[in-house]
């Protein structure tokens, strides 16, 4: 048998080794080939190398290293059963620190989580910390976990806290559960017997481990021996296998050494800088192995591939390959700093990191006439579940469509059962908030799960029911009418029973909703049937449960609020499931029982952890996360996110980790493992690297450096290059903020854009349009006229260019109402009008249960408020109605090709009775002028009525001719079409008396608008003036021409219809 360490820095040569070493074996076709690698990427990978060279890729076992120790453990009939698991320990630990004896013993470490808010929180909080560092204690310091299981709880002093908790651990889990230095020690005393030493060669006769970078003094041991028994091979990657360098130091180190004493001051042995500052983890990994002399003996180099080439990326490449150091280095000309094989972009925010990669790719080939595949390219990023929003908006409607597959993006940031799970446990029943609630149903699993569609009609339902937050409120406070039981009562009544009057449930009322019938009446039902079994879930937290019951929650809730596992079953619930029956183990073990807040503590973060990494290399772009050890070849790779403050990561040192008493090769850190990725990216790159980063702050337009290692690679190239040139501005390429910007494609080589076609209008809505190109005028409904002349800007920006400015709130309120705002008291006003003073506080309890007074003492208040404006008017109104019955009149008037159509009530004893309540009354006496205008043209003998709140007076109208309101209709029609045409810049509310519009010019109009606009006590609100504004439209002479046939027939009549008003 033989141990052999396979190096080069080429990972297709290292394959191909494998190969070759594979074909000499010949195992028979029932024998597995064991593989060790560390990233399932690598092993996507392996096994295409793997098919193309030996024409298929069968029967291989790909085991990570941890792997190993449990895969030889059950080989040699370990008398364990390894039902609990290391993931499991910070349960045993949990319950281990709430028990009298520790807190008597380790007051200090006790007091952490005892006297806290959620102090369970805290307590698992810090149990999980606590099983993760004895989780690397059995990796890194086996030594201190094996004096631990030589030891008993009497021998632990007050410092021995973690002792005591380990030696806990260990007198529950004897017998169910070895640590990882008796399952070493136990496969090391087997091996030798040679009953064990023979079934190990018959099971598995070798062993291939395969580009690690990071190896451990325990694995190394357990490997030295092996390749006494089997076959052992090692195929590592050595970035300069030229020259041995593993001793070798940086000046800077050199220094630091020199002034601690820890050197000669005469060394002076200096390496390449780039390769010994991100090449620390390989550097540490082959120094551990050549400590054991049967690794230095087995070293051999075989096939190895200097990087050629001139290109900028080559000279690094070779750089490192032959461990230059400065003084060896090759020159770098002006020349390569443009050659494209190295490019960094500087953006404003990751959206335009996506899209400037996809700028790049497609230039690539239409510029650089590369010829590429999708499969050609790798991109990695440094949050995955942050960018994958982005990549798949900007790559699935690019117009130049590539196909890619997005790697190791978690299932909890995806439509995905996880995320549905995860968003039904974050809901929480003291506040149970409506948008929280709603937002469930973004999930597609649970929407289908329940055969919810209309999401526009449950919002609608949700809002009027007053529904806002609470499973049932309280009677006290009146929190009951804006909680979930009450609304969701209403909404099942208003199916049931027609109408909105008071029904009386026991002592109380309630309103029921009816505002759906029919196929939507359906579809409501479905979602109280949602709500009703959601909250039946959410009271079931309200109790301590044992782990099982907790287990069985999880599984009760995926199966009745999310999917059907027979019809949804799949690798995401196959691993969930199976994560769930981990947490069973615990259940014979576990004592206590876990509050919801605890459970959900930890089984959330693995909800948040579990990603599906089966896409790598599996088609298309490849988009992955930042992962060491995946260190596979493309001809293209890209990084995205190497920010200042993203990478490399920083590691959070625990105070009370006994790893930090004495820090040794091969400790875990954080920081080495991202430096080593950011050199095997740079050297897997084989003909472009790309590299973006947020460098400018979209807030003050700020400079953002880029990560450090990026940092340190321009520095790197700028010390071999003359001083005139500058690196940075050569290499950096500034990004636009926005993808639309008029710098793409102006003639600089490095902006360019694929994504939109720049130089054509971005504002369609100035370009004039010919009537009736696109709209049809036959019907005409009355309302929608109307409402077009009080405001001819906002209806063209709604009917032409649907533009809607004032659209509801996409998300609904999460409080109750507090004070009513402006508009809400408007609407109020008709109810307060058609009461009696005597039915007031009926009133006031059937608007606080339907939402639309506050609750309690503001309700009170605030329907004195409306009173006070509401009661002259009443007066005022029973003075013209006297008694009389409200009559709703039809109009239809034909014009030509175009009929006017609609209803106008409010009419009594043929007057029609109009009531204004602003103070700027003159777009409503145009309302009511049109009004009157279409019930004359109709040949309806009808007086106007226009009682003014703000005058607390009620103004006849003077009378008009049928056939004369005919003609005033049929030009305001005509005025109406040409409104759609293009742009009437009207706006009523500036003018008091019409005799101000007759003598108006330009200027004089233009700066009284001006002068609103900028009014800082009483500016203009309203954005559709403001937008037409800002564009131009009130200061032009066609706009004005505009205005002045708008004002003379809307605006000159009023003076002659209402001429009590302006009298007045």
């Amino acid at each position: 048998m033989a141990l052999r360490l396979n190096a080069s820095n080429s990972l297709e040569q290292l394959a191909q080794q494998l190969c070759a070493e594979l074909i000499q074996q010949r195992h028979h076709v029932f024998q597995p080939y064991y593989i060790i690698t560390q990233t399932e990427g690598m092993n996507n990978w392996l096994k295409q190398q793997l098919a193309n060279t030996l024409g298929i890729a069968a029967n291989y076992r790909f085991i990570k290293p941890s792997e190993l120790v449990y895969e030889l453990y059950r080989l040699f009939d370990g008398p364990y059963n390894s039902g609990v698991t290391p993931g499991n320990y910070c349960w045993l630990i949990y319950q281990f620190l709430d028990e009298p004896d520790f807190r008597n013993r380790f007051p200090v470490i006790a007091t952490y989580y005892e006297k806290v808010i959620n102090k369970d929180v805290k307590r698992i909080a810090l149990a999980e910390k606590v099983a993760d560092l004895f989780d690397q204690y059995q990796i890194y310091r086996p030594e201190i976990i094996t004096e631990w299981n030589s030891s008993s709880l009497e021998s632990c002093t007050s410092d021995d806290w973690q002792q005591y908790l380990w030696i806990k651990m260990q007198n529950v889990t004897e017998g169910i559960s070895p640590d990882k230095t008796i399952l070493r020690q136990y496969v090391l005393d087997k091996l030798q017997e040679p009953g064990y030493q023979q079934l190990l060669r018959m099971k598995m006769p070798a062993l291939h481990l395969f580009g690690l970078s990071v190896i451990t003094e325990y694995h190394i041991a357990l490997l030295s021996r092996l390749g006494n028994y089997i076959t052992t091979s090692f195929h590592v990657l050595n970035p300069a296998p030229e020259l041995y360098w593993f001793e070798d130091r940086t000046e800077r180190q050199l220094l630091a050494m020199k002034k601690r004493g820890q050197i000669n001051p005469d060394v002076t042995v200096i390496g390449n800088p780039l390769l010994l500052n991100w090449g620390r983890l390989i550097q540490n990994s082959f120094t551990l192995l050549f400590q054991d002399d049967n690794f230095l003996n087995a070293y051999q180099e075989i096939t190895q591939v200097a990087p050629s080439g001139h290109c900028l990326l080559a000279e690094i490449q070779q750089d490192i390959y032959y461990n230059r150091s400065a003084s060896e280095r090759s020159q770098v000309t002006a020349a390569m700093l443009t050659d494209g094989s190295l490019t960094i972009n500087n953006c404003y925010t990751a959206v335009r990191e996506v899209e400037s990669l996809y700028n790049y790719l497609v230039n690539l080939i239409d510029q650089q006439k590369m010829d590429l595949s999708p499969q050609d390219i790798l991109v990695m990023v440094t949050n995955v579940d942050a960018y994958a929003p982005y990549i798949k908006a900007v790559f699935n409607n690019a117009p130049y469509p590539f196909p890619y597959t997005i790697a190791d993006e978690s299932f909890a940031s995806n439509d995905s059962i996880s995320a549905a799970l995860r968003l039904i446990l974050q809901v929480q029943e003291h506040s149970f908030k409506a948008e929280s609630v709603l937002q469930l149903l973004d999930s597609s699993y649970i929407r289908r799960r329940f055969g919810i569609q209309d999401m526009a009609l449950i919002r609608k339902m949700v809002d009027n029911a007053n529904i806002r937050f609470g499973i049932a409120g309280e009677t006290e406070d009146e929190t009951v009418y804006v909680s979930w039981e009450y609304g969701l009562e209403r909404i099942i009544y208003g199916l049931c029973l027609s109408g909105e009057e008071a029904v009386l449930i026991g002592d109380d009322s309630l309103y029921p909703l009816d505002i759906v019938e029919g196929r939507a009446a359906e579809e409501v039902v479905r979602f109280c049937h949602f709500c009703k079994v959601l909250i039946s879930f959410i009271e079931y937290r309200r109790h301590p449960r044992s782990m099982g019951e907790w287990v069985s929650y999880i599984e009760d809730i995926v199966y009745n609020l999310i999917c059907e596992p027979e019809k949804e079953a799949g690798e995401e619930l196959h691993q969930l499931l199976h994560e769930l029956g981990k947490y069973n183990v615990m259940e014979s073990i576990l004592q206590e029982k876990l509050s919801y807040e605890v459970f959900t503590h930890h089984f959330l973060q693995f909800l948040s952890a579990s990603n599906n990494a089966h896409h790598f290399a599996a088609g298309g772009i490849t988009f992955c996360s930042l992962i060491p050890m995946r260190s596979i070849p493309f001809r293209v790779v890209a990084m995205l996110g190497m920010n200042f403050d993203t990478f490399p990561r920083k590691e959070t040192i625990t105070s009370f980790s006994l790893l930090e008493k004495e820090r040794r090769k091969g400790d875990r850190n954080i920081k080495d493992n991202d430096k080593h990725l950011f050199l095997e990216t740079l050297l897997s790159a084989r003909e472009r690297l790309y590299i973006s980063y947020i460098g400018q702050s979209v807030k003050d337009n700020s400079n953002i450096p880029p990560s450090a290692v990026v940092d340190e690679l321009l520095d790197y190239i700028q010390a071999i290059i003359s001083h005139e040139h500058d690196v940075r501005k050569a290499l950096i390429t500034r990004q636009p903020l926005h993808l639309y910007s008029n710098l793409y494609n102006q003639g600089d080589p490095k902006l360019y854009n694929y994504l939109s076609q720049i130089g054509t209008s971005l504002m369609p809505e100035l370009q004039r349009t010919e009537p009736g190109t696109y709209m049809a005028f036959d019907d005409i409904a009355l309302n929608s006229f109307i409402a077009f002349f009080k405001n001819p800007c906002k209806g063209y920006y709604n009917h032409v260019l649907e533009i809607f400015y004032e659209l509801d709130s996409v998300l609904l309120s999460e409080t109750e109402l507090f004070e009513l705002d402006a508009l809400q008291q408007w609407a109020l006003r008709p109810d307060l009008l058609a009461a009696d003073t005597s039915t007031l506080d009926e009133l006031r309890v059937q608007l606080v249960k339907t939402g639309r007074l506050p609750l309690k003492q503001m309700a009170d208040i605030s329907l004195r408020a409306i009173e006070e404006v509401v009661s002259p008017v009443r007066e005022l109104l029973r003075e013209c109605v006297r008694g009389q019955v409200e009559k709703v009149i039809s109009v239809d008037l034909k014009m030509g090709s175009t009929s006017l159509k609609g209803q106008l009530g409010n009419i009594y004893n043929g007057q029609l009775v109009y009531i204004s309540w602003s103070k700027n009354e003159c777009k409503y006496l145009i309302d009511a002028y049109i009004r009157y205008l279409a019930l004359r043209a109709a040949g309806q003998d009808i007086t106007l009525k226009f009682i003014s709140a703000q005058k607390e007076k009620v103004f006849t109208a003077n009378p008009i001719a049928s056939d004369e309101a005919m003609s005033r209709i049929c030009g305001l029609i005509d005025l109406y079409k040409r409104g759609h045409a293009e742009m009437i810049p009207f706006y009523p509310d500036l003018f008091k008396q019409p005799s101000e519009v007759l003598s108006l010019t330009l200027d004089d109009y233009y700066s009284k608008l001006t002068k609103k606009v900028n009014d800082f006590n009483f500016p203009l609100q309203d954005r559709y003036i403001l937008s037409a504004y800002h564009k131009g439209r009130f200061d032009s002479i066609d706009g004005f021409q505009h205005f002045q046939q708008a004002a003379a027939q809307l605006i000159s009549p009023l003076e002659e219809v209402f001429q009590d008003y302006y009298q007045s």
